[in-house]
């Protein structure tokens, strides 16, 4: 993780701070984020900045939580 207070880069968006993020903001209850595999997408058509699409896997359900999320950096 690069220390810094927000995420800056995929490598960032590991299974404990995407369970404490989803967790804080109250979209998570007792599950937590197991896995988390990031796709750069739009690449070379014209985004400023970096998009990636996170598809999330948990270790149970826990209503209805989010399979994938699209991440965004400077």
């Amino acid at each position: 993780m690069s220390g810094s207070a927000f995420p800056i880069s995929n490598d960032d968006l590991t299974p404990g701070r995407l369970t404490a993020v989803l967790r804080r903001s109250g979209h998570l209850g007792a599950a937590s984020v197991v896995s988390v595999a990031a796709e750069t997408i739009g690449a070379g058509v014209g985004v400023v900045g970096q998009l990636a699409k996170l598809t999330l896997t948990y270790d149970q359900s826990d209503g209805d939580l989010p399979s994938t999320m699209i991440a965004k950096f400077a």
